[in-house]
């Protein structure tokens, strides 16, 4: 009786963490197609985008412990000719903060 239950809730747990995976992957490739189309709309072109991890790596946005659902991008471009950089939050609610 319990290893026919548990079969059904570990394939439910399954099913959680790939769709998890899935809406993750999603959501980090919509924030870099939209760091690219700013780049693209301002007639540059994208040379790396990483997103940035930890609470000393977020760049001029200061840390807030409330706001834990957030993502930052620092991003390299080249604008005529020259090599510029920028930084990027995205959060869980709201438009991103370029700076």
């Amino acid at each position: 009786m319990f290893g026919i239950e548990m079969d059904i809730n570990v394939q439910i747990v399954t099913y959680i963490l790939i769709a998890g995976a899935i809406i993750n992957w999603a959501i980090r490739y919509h924030q870099r197609k939209t760091i690219q189309e700013k780049v693209e709309d301002m007639g540059g072109q994208l040379l790396s985008c990483k997103q940035q991890y930890g609470v000393f790596n977020a760049g001029p946005f200061p840390y807030d412990a409330l706001e834990r659902n957030r993502s930052i991008y620092y991003y390299v471009y080249v604008l005529n000719g020259q090599n510029k950089n920028g930084w990027v939050k995205f959060s869980l609610f709201g438009r991103p903060d370029w700076r």
